[in-house]
């Protein structure tokens, strides 16, 4: 009886060592998205008609999980228009402006942006990285007001453009 009670102790304590290894080793190897980003526009598919007249954009995203700091910079027909957020990447919901709410997600390497007003998802974003980690994706759907989907190539800028 002492065998059997000694091997199941080893079992149970073998069992817990690998989740918390397993849940270790995924942690780490989640993405990062920091960094400064510039709208690759030959690259990037926009429906969105609000686009229209789009020449120049920036991300510069500050990523350390589980924190994300997110700002950007568009400008169109000659005017910039910003627009910034932080928020957890744990999922947990956040009350914006207008009875906006915003949560930020993984679903596996992928970080994905809902945004919710009036119990309807007005847009959904999900943020991915290339293999080389030199290019930054944003594929956008927006169902309401109008539907469309965007999808946003960014190069990393470099750090001798600084």
């Amino acid at each position: 009886m002492a065998k059997f009670e000694i091997m199941k102790r080893r079992s149970i304590s073998l069992s817990i060592v690998l989740t918390l290894f397993v849940s270790i080793s995924y942690c780490q190897q989640l993405p990062n998205f920091s960094g400064d980003w510039v709208l690759n526009l030959s690259k990037s598919k926009l429906q969105a008609d609000w686009t229209s007249g789009l020449t120049n954009g920036i991300f510069k995203i500050v990523h350390n999980e589980p924190n994300f700091s997110f700002w950007r910079s568009f400008t169109i027909k000659g005017k910039d228009k910003v627009a910034a957020y932080e928020i957890p990447t744990n999922g947990q919901e956040q009350k914006g402006k207008h009875k906006t709410i915003w949560s930020l997600s993984w679903k596996q390497d992928t970080l994905v942006l809902v945004v919710r007003r009036h119990e309807m998802t007005i847009d959904s974003v999900r943020y991915s990285l290339s293999t080389d980690k030199m290019k930054f994706f944003a594929d956008e759907r927006v169902d309401i007001p109008k539907s469309y989907h965007n999808h946003w190539v960014f190069d990393k800028k470099s750090q001798m453009n600084n």
